[in-house]
This record gives structure tokens, sequence and C-alpha cells, in this order.
């Protein structure tokens, strides 16, 4: 009930019932006063005709009869007048002395009271349909936004400041029209995702997909083949598949991570273990090329995140690193923690990233103008962004040619 006059409908309409109930009672006590002083004077013609006629016929009767009038009857008086009148057959007295000028004047009472009651219930009945016109014009409102909505306009204006359901209602109404724009624009992200990553995967393996055809014709039609030339055709049609193998692998992994499929197992551990973890299958790699990686972190970081995805992120990036680094070249992770964030800092003392570059290196299969992997297809960089990002971190990175390259990955400690 306390919620109900919560509403300023409801209140408007109880304000009104009671000053109108108010001025009801005002004019009910004006209306019977004025009736009372009607009956009082119809009162007072009456026995004033009476005592006129009989007076004017005896007027030695005036001693016994004007008491009457001012002093009232008493009840020894009463009783010899309904004894007289009794004689004359008028026991009922009553219906005879004042049917007419009663009559008369309870149909002119009846005709005032039912005049007055069709007034108050008039104004009642406008005051009803003026509150019911403002709560049809806000549900009217409400229609009408959420028809917007239906034709793709979200820029929807209820009035959420007052108090009451409707304002309650305007503002979880909003809330529904955020949600669904948020849907809606998420699905067509979703879906130019989805034509993106499709086109993306047909061109990446069309010239792999060409060779193997091309490999495979030639295998096919040519009987007269050297041995060693079939070898190479096998050799280069295994490189094709290897490629192939590790390109679909990787933009399920990318296609997962930024279309929100992955949950990421956040558990609070040492982020020097993830370090280790990441350029464990990276040692061979570095080992031929005669290459050092140096891990310079507090074993005592702790970090909340998801260690194998945040682990294959850091190799992808220090896989980059070695690959652009020359040979006995050097690689150098270290940390760094605060109150607020853990950073890792991956340095390399490779070729450098040129400037037109550097606002490139995390799209999807792009390739910088410096790189020398020509198997490189470009989707590292880009897996690790998503993933790092998908976890509540940051990555930037800072380069200058033939000056090395220094990535910084942020992650908060807690997320506002």
């Amino acid at each position: 009930m306390k919620l109900l006059y919560n509403n300023p409908e409801v209140k408007s309409i109880t304000t009104k019932f009671l000053i109108m109930s108010l001025v009801v009672m005002i004019f009910l006590f004006i209306f019977m006063k004025i009736e009372i002083n009607n009956f009082k004077n119809l009162y007072i013609e009456q026995n004033t005709a009476l005592a006129g006629k009989i007076l004017s016929k005896h007027p030695s009767l005036k001693d016994d009869l004007i008491p009457i009038f001012t002093k009232g009857a008493s009840k020894e008086e009463i009783s010899i007048g309904k004894l007289t009148l009794s004689k004359y057959n008028l026991n009922n007295y009553k219906d005879y002395i004042y049917e007419k000028p009663m009559d008369t004047y309870y149909k002119s009472l009846f005709l005032k009271s039912s005049l007055l009651s069709i007034l108050i219930l008039f104004v009642f009945y406008l005051i009803i349909i003026c509150d019911y016109k403002n709560v049809f014009f806000k549900i009217r409102n409400i229609s009408n936004a959420a028809e917007q909505i239906v034709n793709g306009n979200f820029a929807i204006k209820l009035d959420e400041n007052d108090e009451g359901d409707f304002s309650i209602l305007n503002h979880h109404f909003h809330e529904m029209a955020k949600r669904l724009k948020n849907s809606i624009e998420r699905l067509k992200k979703d879906k130019l995702f989805l034509k993106n990553i499709i086109s993306d995967i047909s061109h990446q393996l069309k010239t792999p997909l060409s060779s193997l055809i091309l490999f495979n014709d030639m295998l096919l039609t040519k009987d007269n083949l050297d041995l060693n030339v079939k070898k190479d055709f096998l050799q280069k049609s295994s490189e094709q598949l290897s490629r192939m193998e590790w390109l679909i692998i990787n933009l399920l992994k990318l296609a997962r991570v930024e279309g929100g499929a992955i949950t990421f197992n956040k558990i609070e551990s040492p982020i020097y273990k993830t370090l280790e973890q990441s350029i464990a299958p990276l040692l061979i790699k570095a080992d031929e090329k005669k290459q050092d990686i140096i891990i310079n972190s507090d074993k005592d970081i702790l970090l909340k995140h998801d260690t194998n995805w945040s682990a294959e992120a850091l190799s992808n990036i220090i896989k980059n690193s070695i690959e652009h680094t020359p040979c006995n070249g050097m690689i150098s992770i270290t940390t760094d923690e605060s109150p607020l964030y853990v950073q890792i800092f991956i340095k390399d003392t490779g070729i450098g990233i040129s400037p037109d570059d550097l606002p490139k290196i995390f799209d999807r299969f792009y390739k910088s103008k410096t790189q020398s992997n020509p198997n490189s297809i470009g989707i590292g960089l880009s897996l690790s962004k998503a993933i790092i990002e998908g976890q509540g971190g940051n990555i930037t990175v800072e380069s200058s040619l033939n000056h090395g390259t220094e990535f910084c990955i942020t992650f908060l400690k807690h997320i506002i």
C-alpha cells in the first residue's frame, strides 16, 4: 500500500478526493441549513395561518393560544388537542394538515438534492477523467517509444526523474533499450567479423591450396619425373599442409577469442611461471640463432590471469622478436609491479619497425616491410592482442628502425 502512494497519480487523485470531499461537506452544510430554514418558514407559516384563523373568530382565546406559540405546548395541552381532533375523526391529522405543503416541500427538496448529486458526480467524473488522461498520456509515450525502437531509433527520452511506478518503468525501459541497442550492434559486429574472418581464411588458404593442386597435378601427370623432384614436390606439399594447419588452428583461436567464445580461467599465480612457460617452445629456435632470452622478474609477483592463454600470447610476441632479431641478438623480459598494475616488458635488439608499419602491426594478416620470414602469415600479434585485451589487459609497442622493439603489456590488479 505504501508503494502505491509513492505514485504521483495516486497522490493527485487522493488529494483531489479529499479537497472535493471537504467542498461537498461545506455545500451540504449550506444546503441543509437553507432547507431547514425553508422548513422552519413553512412550519411558521402554517402555524401563523392557524392562529390567525382562530383568533380572528375567537379573540378571547388569545391568552390561551399565544403562549402555545411562544413558549411551546405542554404534554397536557397536546393530549387535549389530540382528544379534541379525534372527535372530528382527525386522528391522522398530520396527513391532512401537512400533506399539501410538505408534498411541495419534499418535491423541491428531492429536485435540489438530485441536481446537487448530479453536479457532484459530474465534477468527480471530470477529475477522474483528467487523471486517467494523464495516465494514458504516459502509456502512449511508452508505446510510441517502443514503436521507435522497433523502427531502429534508440534515441528515446522518457521522464524518469519523478517518483512512482511510471518513472521506474521508464528507467527500466531506457535500460532495456540500451541493452537491445548493444545487442543489435554486437550482432552487426559479429556478422561483420564472421564475414571478414571467412574472407581472410579464404584469402590465406588460396595460395597454399593452389600450390598443393599444382604439385599434385604434376605428380599425377608427369610419369617421368625424377625421384628427387618428386621428393622435392612432396616436401613442399608437406610444408604447405603444415602452414595451412597452423593457419587454421590459429585462425580458429583468434575467432574464438575475438568472438567472445572463450571464458578465461583467471587464477592468481606467479607471472614468472607464465613467462617460463611462454619461452619453453622457443628455446630451440633461439639457440639456432644464438640468441639470449633473459627473464628478469621477481618470482613473487602474483597476477590474476589465465596462465595457458597468457603464455600463448607472450610466446607469439617473443617469437616475433626472435624472427626480427639477428643472430647473436638478445631478447630481455622484465616485469614491474605497483599497487595498481603489473607490467611486462619484452625488448629485443632487432631491426625495429618503421613508423609507417607501427600502427598496423596488430592488424590481422599484416606483414611489415621489414618482414624477414617469407612464411610468416601475420596473425600472431593480432592473436596476442586479442588474448591480452580479453583478460582486461593492454598492449603497446615502441620501436625505431635498427634500434630494436619494446612491447609493454599492462594488467590492472583491480578492474574498476
